[in-house]
């Protein structure tokens, strides 16, 4: 019996989500839109705020093997802002801070839409009591169990949704609520040292990573071109989620070729039905900066988010699209050199702490 009733929940759950939040969502955002004239649009600036608390999961929850998604979201307070007291918290208990900021991992796992977002309602209500912005650490701008509570928390409070993975146009063209961005801030000058550049270009495994996982395309593009790659004196290989934090992290860093779609994935289309055509084309993963950071050369589909950071195609990375017009035929080492030089020296230049020079 106990095993039905969480077949039923688990089918009832996916019911909300790709049908009942989608049909809504138009519906919800007049409402975010009415409660925002009472609350401001508080984008981030280096310096303004001296302490924060951060709402993330607790410390033992373990959601998957990767980046821990608090620790970036400290390391971008600390080091990007210089904000030096950060108190950590899992449930809203505040002790004068300046800024409430909320981890994306924050709504992961609490089946928010379940309870009608009720819970976040509540901790609007709390925060705007107090009379502090929140910046909500949104890692996946689209997706509605977080897009709402996101939604609600600042359109009640103020503040801002920290953008990565999509510009501020986009993020406004889908009716989010005050986007700010896209900033770099799962890999940071905090975290870094997972995936930074370690060996010369020289000294680097004649290594090409294919990101695999997460969509269909990926994994047809991966076996449409390993040979190619591999008759260009590339070793490939696939990461897709079977390999250890450790081994990944290596391969990330000894690798001279990245490659990884921004595209928007299809899970993502099927779970905003009627709303995909609000979307984006490109969408970028946070796997784009493992590459930057590395060291290599990362191949992605040309897109909006790397543009308004400052990245240059062809100059810092290599445009998917264009290769597979020609056949996967790289440039040549020397090139190949360049370009990963130029992105990497780019990544760090953005990412620098406000005290570095």
């Amino acid at each position: 019996m106990s095993n039905f009733k969480e077949v039923l929940l688990k089918h009832f759950s996916k019911l909300i989500v790709y049908k009942a939040l989608p049909i809504f969502w138009p519906t919800l955002n007049k409402i975010f839109r009415l409660f925002s004239t009472q609350s401001n649009y508080i984008p981030p600036k280096s310096r303004v705020f001296t302490s924060a608390l951060l709402l993330s999961n607790k410390p033992d929850v373990k959601l998957y093997q990767g980046i821990n998604l608090t620790d970036s979201a400290e390391g971008w307070l600390k080091n990007f802002h210089g904000i030096k007291k950060i108190n950590i918290v899992s449930e809203f208990i505040y002790t004068n801070e300046d800024l409430i900021v909320v981890s994306t991992n924050y709504f992961k796992h609490k089946n928010l839409h379940m309870k009608f977002f009720l819970p976040i309602i509540f901790l609007a209500i709390k925060i705007r009591v107090k009379n502090r912005p929140v910046w909500i650490m949104l890692g996946d701008s689209f997706l509605l169990k977080s897009a709402i509570p996101a939604s609600i928390l600042v359109s009640i409070c103020g503040g801002s949704l920290i953008l990565q993975s999509s510009t501020i146009s986009e993020a406004k063209r889908f009716g989010l609520i005050y986007p700010a961005g896209p900033y770099i801030w799962t890999v940071n000058y905090g975290n870094k040292h997972f995936f930074e550049q370690k060996l010369s270009w020289e000294d680097k495994d004649n290594l090409a990573i294919f990101a695999v996982s997460g969509d269909q395309i990926r994994s047809e593009l991966y076996l449409k071109y390993k040979d190619k790659l591999s008759l260009q004196n590339f070793e490939v290989t696939g990461t897709d989620g079977s390999i250890g934090w450790a081994d990944y992290c290596y391969f990330i860093s000894s690798a001279k070729i990245n490659i990884n779609t921004s595209l928007m994935k299809k899970i993502m289309l099927d779970k905003l039905g009627s709303l995909k055509d609000l979307l984006p084309k490109t969408y970028v993963t946070g796997r784009i900066f493992e590459g930057f950071c590395s060291g290599a050369v990362v191949i992605t589909n040309a897109n909006q988010v790397l543009s308004d950071l400052g990245f240059i195609k062809n100059l810092d990375y290599l445009d998917l699209d264009e290769l597979i017009m020609n056949n996967f035929e790289l440039p040549h080492d020397r090139l190949l050199k360049e370009i990963a030089i130029r992105g990497n020296k780019k990544f760090n230049t953005i990412i620098k702490p406000i005290n570095k020079t």
